[in-house]
């Protein structure tokens, strides 16, 4: 089911990308005809990052093309200068000659699905810079460690799910939102730390984590979504730290946040 939703949301994207252009944000300084979608290349060696205009400063990488031989990618900060803010819905998706990328720190947004299946995708440096991360941003990749940056508020539905081989996950207290599904199927992630910034987190966010054995919630008020640790079945009630007994008493009388089974 998973891999199917993954799928219908990219052909969806795709007929918008080829029914009405790809979308850019604007401001005033730009004419109806700057918006029309014009894309140009960007070359580094052998790789050529297709980009498109946001402002007259800003750009957006919306592909990519590169040598057949796996190997690790830097995302340029400015092309033509003109800064690097965004990286757009299905840049990179799957992309299986990557094996690391260094995001700038002048990115703010990734779009849904810009790494999914990715599979050779072990390795990517989030910036201080970015601010959200799409749905199913990195779904299916072959990433093994995240950390988010500091100013990181949003993790789309889906975001990483299905990352088996994601063993090490940091989120930073800027965070304050974890979509729907977001973790889901990491089966290689053994632990969690919640901050109390994380105002909500998505039903099934880390359903069918298999080795999830310790989960941290540092926030009383946190609203945890239905069944976002169903399934994980290592995860134990002692396993599971609050911050006061009546959050836990509350969290663990009810049946949908947590159910081993």
């Amino acid at each position: 089911m998973k891999r199917i939703l993954v799928c219908l949301l990219a052909m969806l994207l795709l007929i918008s990308v080829a029914s009405c252009g790809k979308k850019v944000n604007t401001n005033e300084e730009l004419t109806p005809e700057d918006v029309v979608v014009i894309d140009y290349t960007y070359k580094v060696g052998s790789d050529v990052f297709d980009y498109a205009l946001l402002t007259t400063d800003t750009v957006a990488i919306v592909g990519f093309k590169g040598d057949y031989t796996p190997h690790a990618i830097t995302i340029p900060s400015s092309i033509d200068d003109r800064t690097v803010t965004e990286i757009s819905d299905l840049a990179f998706y799957y992309a299986n000659n990557i094996t690391s990328v260094e995001i700038p720190e002048t990115v703010t947004h990734i779009g849904q699905l810009a790494f999914a299946g990715c599979s050779k995708l072990s390795s990517v440096k989030l910036p201080n810079s970015l601010i959200s991360i799409g749905d199913s941003a990195f779904a299916e990749s072959g990433l093994t460690s995240v950390k988010c940056g500091s100013s990181l508020t949003s993790i789309g539905d889906y975001a990483f799910t299905g990352c088996a081989d994601l063993a090490s996950l940091t989120i930073s207290s800027s965070v304050e939102r974890i979509g729907n599904y977001a973790f889901a199927e990491c089966v290689s992630l053994a632990s969690v730390s919640i901050p109390a910034t994380v105002a909500q987190v998505g039903e099934l966010a880390f359903y069918k984590c298999a080795k999830l054995a310790s989960v941290t919630i540092a926030g009383a008020e946190t609203e945890i979504g239905d069944y976002a640790f169903n399934k994980c079945d290592q995860l134990e009630p002692a396993g599971i730290s609050y911050p006061s007994d009546s959050a836990a008493a509350a969290f663990f009388a009810d049946p949908y946040k947590y159910d081993k089974a």
